[in-house]
Parts: structure tokens; sequence; C-alpha cells
């Protein structure tokens, strides 16, 4: 399903690494700054993700709409296309907010545009379309909640050492001095 390439192999790689079980394993043994690498890896791949899934609902959003106007010219496209992507898309729940900022950089920003459309670069109907799509989003749901356990687990061991000394603030914030 996935198309092979460069770049889906690399972020799909990144992505298996962290969520494997030897990712968390042995945290113990790590130095302060080994398990904040890991965990500022693991918070990257899951903002990476995030955006991904942001722009494919609106992708799927606006690819419904589409099927929806499709031989009904009557119909106000525009206001349909502003509807969607508004705050009451199908993605966003009846009324909920959906503006949700999403942390990173132009060149993850770029990556996770490559890698969705290589993902999502696929010749079917609208409703072929929508259902592989849908069916992406949800794959992407899914390690995206395996990411935050990961996050949690790495979260909790830096509290940790926090809380028994092995890390200080002062030791934080001289290391955000450095960088």
């Amino acid at each position: 399903m996935l198309k092979e390439t460069v770049v889906s192999q690399s972020l799909a790689s990144e992505l298996s690494e962290i969520g494997s079980t030897s990712f968390t394993e042995g945290l113990s043994d790590l130095s302060v700054e080994e398990v904040r690498s890991k965990r500022d890896r693991a918070v990257r791949a899951e903002n990476l993700l995030s955006y991904v899934r942001r722009t494919l609902q609106a992708r799927i959003d606006l690819l419904a709409v589409s099927a929806g106007h499709a031989g009904n010219s009557d119909r106000d496209l525009t206001g349909e296309v502003v509807r969607a992507l508004g705050d009451h898309g199908a993605h966003g729940g009846g009324g909920s907010a959906r503006f949700v900022e999403v942390e990173i950089g132009s060149d993850d920003r770029a990556l996770a545009e490559e890698w969705l459309n290589e993902m999502t670069g696929h010749d079917a109907g609208v409703a072929d379309s929508l259902e592989f799509l849908n069916s992406v989003e949800r794959g992407i749901s899914s390690t995206r909640t395996q990411l935050h356990g990961v996050i949690e687990v790495l979260s909790a061991e830096m509290v940790s050492r926090y809380k028994s000394g092995d890390a200080t603030v002062e030791s934080l914030l001289e290391r955000e001095e450095r960088a």
C-alpha cells in the first residue's frame, strides 16, 4: 500500500525504532542526556505525525466535499469548502475547534508533506480514495497513540531523575544555554 521510497523508509524506520520495546528498555542505565534525547526524538516524531494527520484530514474533508458536490452545480462549492475546512469539518466534531498548533520546523514540514504525498499518491475513484485516506488516517492515529505511550514512559523517567536529584533544573538551563 505504501510506496517504497527513501523518505518513507527513513521516517518509517525512525517510527519503528521509537515504537519498539527496546527503545524504552534499560532507561535507568542511560544518562539524563540520553533519556532526554530519546524523549526529544519521540516528541519530534509525534509532532511530524500530528502535522501529517492534520494535513491528511484536510484532504479527506476536501475530497468528501468534492464527492458530495459532483453533478450538483446549484450548490455553492466555495461555501462548502469553507465549512469543511472550518470548525465544523468532518473530523472536527460538532462545534469543536479544529485549530491545533503543531510545532515543526520547515525541514520537518517538507519531510512530512513529502511522506504524506508518497503514502497517499494513488489512482482511484473518489469513494475508493476516501476509504483509502481514512484507512491511512486511522493507521497514523494508531501510531501516534503508541508514540504517546513512549513519550509518557520517557517523561516519567525524567521526572524520576529530577525527584531523585540525578537531574537538576540547573543542568537543563546549562544545556539550553549551550544549544
